[in-house]
């Protein structure tokens, strides 16, 4: 179940850091498995959503790029909680996960209503 908030400057080997730097082992040793299993979930479906989104824009020069910047800054997110942040204090990491993943979200919904559109109309 994890040790609690915060939990990693109680330790005696911490040697006075506020937090380990590292997001993933925060995850696992503060909020346990349930914690890791959904810091990964949205890690995982963030990566696919930005994956499908460059497929689906592949032939787009501006949304190729718009995805691919996207893609960049999410990266650059989890490198810089895992370097300088704790779980609690890295709001844009989840933001980009979130925003990557309902973009893709709402790219599927326009699929599919084209599809159905296009099936009604032919």
């Amino acid at each position: 179940v994890g040790l609690g908030y915060y939990a990693f400057t109680t330790l005696a080997s911490s040697g006075g850091q506020p937090y380990s730097h590292v997001v993933f082992a925060d995850a696992l040793f503060e909020l346990g498995v349930p914690g890791v299993v959904l810091t990964a979930s949205g890690l995982v479906a963030s990566s696919v959503s930005v994956t499908r989104l460059f497929r689906e824009h592949a032939s787009d020069r501006l949304r190729r790029a718009a995805v691919a910047v996207l893609a960049s800054m999410l990266v650059y997110q989890v490198l810089l909680a895992n370097k300088q942040g704790t779980i609690w204090g890295v709001p844009m990491m989840f933001t980009f996960q979130a925003v990557a993943t309902r973009l893709w979200l709402r790219e599927r919904d326009a699929l599919d209503d084209g599809v159905t559109a296009e099936a009604e109309n032919g």
